[in-house]
C-alpha cells in the first residue's frame, strides 16, 4: 500500500482571532484528499504580534526573541489544540509514524526547532525575526517529504505573488527567509480559509 501524501497546512496566527477557526478549519481540512495526512502547524499570532512591538521599542536580542516568539507559538498551538478534534502531538518521530497512515496531526514544533532541526539536512532555519512559522511550517514540509504546503493566510496572495515568493516576501505575505525553502518543495500555495457560515433553522 502507498504511503499517503503528506500536507503541510500552516494556520496563520491572525487567524486565531476568528470565532469559526475551527469549524472552518475542519470544514476546510474535509475538502482535502481523504488519503491524504495533513500536518498542521499554527502560528503565534496576536501575541507573537505584542512581542514584535515590544521587540521595536527595546531592540532585545534576536536570539531571546526568537524563542521568544517559537514558544508563544508553542502555546498558541496547544490553546487550538486543547479544543480541536484532531490529535497534537510535539514528538517528531511520533509525527513521521502518523504520517504513515491518512489523517490529521497538529505538531507543536519547538523541541524539534531546539533538538532536531539543526541537525537534519537541507537549508537550516537562522535565529531572528526573518523566520516566522511561514519558515517553520516550510522546513517541517522539506524534512517530512511532503509534497504540497498550503498557507492558510487572512488574504489571499496575488497572482504575481504566488508564481514569485521573493515578491511575496517583499510584500510582507510571507517572511524572508521563505523563498529559497519554498523552492525545494513541489507544490506551495497561499489561500483564505473560508468563512463557515451558521444555518439557523427557520421558524
Amino acid at each position: 500500500m502507498a504511503s499517503p501524501e503528506i500536507v503541510v497546512v500552516k494556520v496563520g496566527g491572525s487567524l486565531l482571532e476568528r470565532p469559526d477557526l475551527l469549524r472552518a478549519l475542519g470544514a476546510w481540512l474535509s475538502g482535502l484528499d481523504s488519503q491524504s495526512h495533513q500536518v498542521l502547524v499554527v502560528g503565534g499570532g496576536p501575541a507573537v504580534d505584542g512581542l514584535r512591538r515590544l521587540n521595536d521599542i527595546l531592540q532585545l536580542e534576536d536570539h531571546d526573541t526568537h524563542w521568544q516568539a517559537i514558544r508563544l507559538m508553542q502555546l498558541a498551538g496547544r490553546a487550538v489544540g486543547s479544543r480541536a478534534p484532531w490529535p497534537s502531538i510535539e514528538d517528531w518521530g511520533q509525527l513521521v509514524r502518523r504520517c504513515g497512515s491518512p489523517g490529521t496531526t497538529q505538531f507543536l514544533a519547538e523541541s524539534f526547532l531546539r533538538e532536531l532541526e539543526p541537525r537534519l539536512a537541507g537549508t537550516r532555519l537562522p535565529v531572528g525575526w526573518q523566520v516566522t512559522s511561514d519558515s517553520i511550517a516550510a522546513r517541517i514540509a522539506v524534512c517530512l517529504g511532503a509534497k504540497r504546503l498550503v498557507l492558510l493566510k487572512s488574504r489571499p496572495a496575488t497572482l504575481p505573488e504566488q508564481h514569485d515568493w521573493d515578491l511575496a516576501a517583499r510584500q510582507g505575505l510571507v517572511d524572508e527567509f521563505f523563498p529559497p525553502l519554498a523552492t525545494a518543495i513541489p507544490q506551495v500555495e497561499c489561500q483564505v480559509l473560508p468563512t463557515v457560515i451558521s444555518r439557523k433553522a427557520s421558524s
